[in-house]
């Protein structure tokens, strides 16, 4: 005869496939949503990492552009100083040339000798007032040539010193 089924071994058995069949959706939904935030996670990290990509582009371009605009600018510095270093020179010989024109000549050595006192009319003073001195008697007279020049005035302009400056 056959034996029949133990009925709790039956439910024993139908209670173990019911919690296995359980346990294992509830792996699956908890799988599922790891892997959906692993999706999520890598999707923004990936737009993450294209926009710095792109940025790290658009800062290389305008690294080039700057890099491009100094060269030129220093170039064109380097022209300006060169020429304004080039005016300032010139500038320099022309001031030369006229300080060179303004300086009087050097005067002719002086000898050890005194001078001779010029011939001329000799004034013998007499004790008198100091009146009597200054008279104009005793200063020298001076003719007018006809060009209307005082003799030796222009040899007194050229050897005129010329004023200190402050």
């Amino acid at each position: 005869m056959a034996s029949q089924p133990n009925p709790d071994l039956t439910a024993s058995l139908a209670m173990l496939h019911t919690a296995v069949m359980h346990t294992d959706k509830n792996i699956r939904d908890a799988l599922d949503k790891s892997v959906e935030k692993l999706e999520s996670a890598g999707q923004a990290a990936q737009d993450r990492t294209k926009w710095v990509v792109d940025e790290l582009g658009r800062m290389r371009a305008d690294f080039g552009d700057v890099y491009d605009k100094l060269n030129a600018n220093g170039e064109s510095l380097n022209s300006t100083v060169h020429d304004i270093f080039t005016q300032l020179c010139t500038g320099l010989r022309d001031v030369r040339a006229a300080l060179a024109d303004l300086t009087p000549p050097a005067p002719p050595p002086q000898h050890s000798t005194p001078p001779t006192p010029a011939p001329g009319p000799t004034v013998h003073e007499t004790p008198g007032t100091e009146r009597d001195r200054t008279s104009s008697a005793t200063a020298p007279v001076t003719t007018i040539t006809e060009s209307g020049e005082l003799p030796g005035e222009t040899d007194l302009l050229t050897r005129a010193p010329l004023p200190a400056r402050r």
